[in-house]
């Protein structure tokens, strides 16, 4: 998470780096930092270790997850490995 400075066919831009629920957040924000630094302070809620609450995160188990996969890769060559 944080501030970064980019420099690009367009000149100086500054990105912002955060975390939504698990999933990370780059966006481009401007050429002042100190806008940059602002929006990412109401991006986390001004605590940089705070993600944003969303929708819950949904809790599959190993178990469950295998026999998904089981069921998708029967008939796949590499599935098999015969040879």
């Amino acid at each position: 998470m944080g501030v970064y400075k980019y420099t690009g066919k367009r000149g100086l831009v500054f990105l912002i780096d955060y975390y939504v629920n698990g999933k990370r957040c780059r966006e481009k924000v401007g050429p002042k930092k100190e806008k940059a630094e602002g929006y990412l302070g109401e991006a986390v809620g001004g605590d940089p270790g705070r993600q944003i609450p969303g929708d819950p995160v949904r809790q599959v188990l190993f178990d469950a997850l295998a026999d998904l996969y089981g069921k998708q890769a029967k008939g796949r060559k590499s599935f098999h490995n015969e040879k």
